[in-house]
């Protein structure tokens, strides 16, 4: 047995401490839509900062190809999709989240909340990044699952 250990969401301060020490200078409105787009999940962020440095590609490149099926996170999307796709009362929960905050069912919050794809405030989940929103609102998510 393990101990479970969640890790906090980076600050922007800590990303962009992170970046320096990677050695990548970001830009005021990179930094902005990197942590809009990771919400500070710490794989995330490092993902996109190896990849800016293993492919000498810009960060505001690699942003703008995120969501989709060549993106950096394609292999990590997929997953959460196929997620999903195993569990129809999370994708019909997650899915009504993608629209609006909501009010879940606390076994299912704490199951999407555990895959990263919410965050919850009491009962009510929010999407947790906007990597996820943007993906599954483009894929459209009810589509995937039929």
């Amino acid at each position: 047995m393990g101990l479970a250990i969640e890790l906090p969401p980076l600050t922007a301060t800590q990303v962009e401490d992170l970046a320096q020490r990677q050695g990548l200078k970001l830009e005021t409105s990179e930094l902005e839509r990197l942590m809009d787009l990771t919400g500070g999940f710490p794989y995330l962020v490092r993902l996109a900062f190896y990849h800016s440095i293993v492919e000498n590609s810009s960060l505001e490149k690699i942003l703008q190809q995120a969501i989709n099926d060549k993106g950096i996170y394609q292999k990590h999307l997929h997953e959460q999709l196929w997620n999903l796709q195993q569990n129809p009362r999370l994708a019909e929960a997650f899915q009504k989240v993608l629209i609006a905050p909501k009010e879940l069912d606390i076994e299912v919050g704490f199951k999407l909340k555990s895959l990263g794809l919410v965050n919850l405030e009491g009962s009510e989940a929010t999407v947790s990044c906007g990597l996820y929103r943007e993906y599954f609102r483009y894929r459209r998510l009810s589509d995937s699952l039929k």
